[in-house]
Order: C-alpha cells, then sequence, then structure tokens
C-alpha cells in the first residue's frame, strides 16, 4: 500500500492502497512488468500481522529462478525482502 499523507497505516480496499494499473515490478534482468492485480489478506495490520501483499503479474516471469525461503534465521523489522514463485 502506499502511505496514506495523515500517517496513518493502509487498509485492505482503503483509500492507502496502491490501484496495480500504478505498480512495476523491476525484474533483475532489468525489465519491468505490469501488475493486474494486488491481493491483501482481509486481517492486515501494518507490522502486527498479515502483513504482506501477493501482486499478481500481467504476464508470466520467465527465466529467474525461485529463491528458497528463508526458515532458519529471523530479520528484523522493516528488512526488505523478495518473494517470488
Amino acid at each position: 500500500c502506499k502511505q496514506p499523507a495523515n500517517g496513518s497505516t493502509c487498509q485492505p480496499g482503503g483509500a492507502g492502497l496502491a490501484s496495480a494499473a500504478s505498480v512495476k515490478v523491476a525484474m533483475q534482468n532489468g525489465q519491468t512488468k505490469n501488475v493486474s492485480s494486488i491481493h491483501v489478506p482481509p486481517d492486515y495490520d501494518f507490522g502486527v500481522q498479515a502483513d504482506l501483499a501477493i501482486l499478481k503479474l500481467s504476464d508470466p516471469v520467465r527465466d529467474i529462478r525461485p529463491t528458497p525461503i528463508n526458515d532458519t534465521v529471523s530479520v528484523g523489522f522493516g528488512t526488505p525482502g523478495i518473494i517470488a514463485g
């Protein structure tokens, strides 16, 4: 979601949620992909639970292998991460 100007956190379907048409995903090969939809869990609570969005791309990603999900090391709040698959 986009951070609202008033500093509040965004809510699913709220004014702070970015539209799919306004989002592009940068790929490691320098290409960008358009986003066709954004799915936010209904129990989203910024920094507490369900703090994840699924972006459905407009077309498939090719030639990039998925990375295994880290399950051995805990990372700090706010650490950027990428999940592809």
